[in-house]
């Protein structure tokens, strides 16, 4: 972090990982792997701070900072 556009999310369980605008906007949606999966986030995407939600398949939910320069 920060990110150009691609990034690595590591996870001991599955889910689905959302990344957010500050002000709640969904940009993307991505399914994501026990281990690791990786995400290319969309490509008109502006520059600037997001933020991204893992919810995991066990309930379990953990929120993260994004920065984006492409």
């Amino acid at each position: 972090n920060p990110t150009q556009g691609s990034l690595s999310v590591e996870s001991g369980i599955q889910g689905v990982a959302t990344i957010y605008t500050i002000d709640g906007k969904e940009v993307g949606k991505y399914n994501i792997s026990a281990n690791r999966t990786d995400v290319v986030l969309p490509s008109d995407m502006a520059a600037g701070v997001y933020m991204m939600r893992f919810k995991g398949d066990d309930g379990s939910t953990q929120l993260v900072r994004l920065v984006f320069k492409p």
